[in-house]
């Protein structure tokens, strides 16, 4: 298992991993050889609050030599669709996959043991749009064809999970590196 979530895997999650980014286009006509993206999100439970349960997710970017992690996520997931949108400093973010397959069952860790609870391909389409907050400008604009995209936790298919998760302070500018 590649996912650490601390003491209680999650009832649901969303994964996306795209770094194989082949066509481009930019108002900035910047060159995008160095583009990575990486977004997960979960409902997960905390441990020692009553079971307790908190949304989380994070869209981390690597572009350019530049490392912009976006805490503040909205997300629309279901098999088949993932749209989910950050906000960060300067920047806006917005991640569109898609994949036609059905994908394939990835075994998760459940209360039960080992279950395939989770769907998987190597094979999804990703776009990422990078825009400036304050004027809206593109400023990246990326499609990745052989994304990864997962989706865990029963039932998918059936409903859309719209989530929204932002860091809480003091965790929010510990994680961030901001002066509280």
């Amino acid at each position: 298992l590649e996912k650490n979530w601390g003491g209680s895997f999650p009832k649901k999650w969303f994964w996306i991993q795209a770094n194989t980014f082949r066509s481009f286009s930019s108002s900035a006509g910047l060159p995008y050889l160095d583009l990575c993206v990486t977004s997960t999100g979960g409902l997960r439970r905390l441990p020692f609050l009553n079971e307790q349960e908190e949304e989380v997710a994070l869209i981390a970017l690597h572009w350019n030599g530049k490392f912009l992690p976006f805490p503040e996520v909205n997300y629309s997931i279901q098999w088949g669709h993932w749209t989910v949108r950050g906000v960060y400093g300067e920047y806006i973010v917005e991640l569109e996959g898609s994949c036609q397959e059905k994908g394939f069952p990835v075994n998760c860790p459940t209360s039960r043991g080992m279950e395939e609870i989770a769907l998987e391909t190597f094979r999804g389409k990703l776009r990422v749009k990078l825009f400036e907050k304050s004027s809206k400008k593109v400023v990246l604009d990326a499609v990745d064809t052989q994304a990864c995209l997962e989706i865990g936790g029963l039932p998918w298919t059936e409903r859309v999970w719209n989530g929204r998760s932002a860091m809480k302070e003091p965790i929010k500018s510990i994680a961030m590196n901001v002066g509280l």
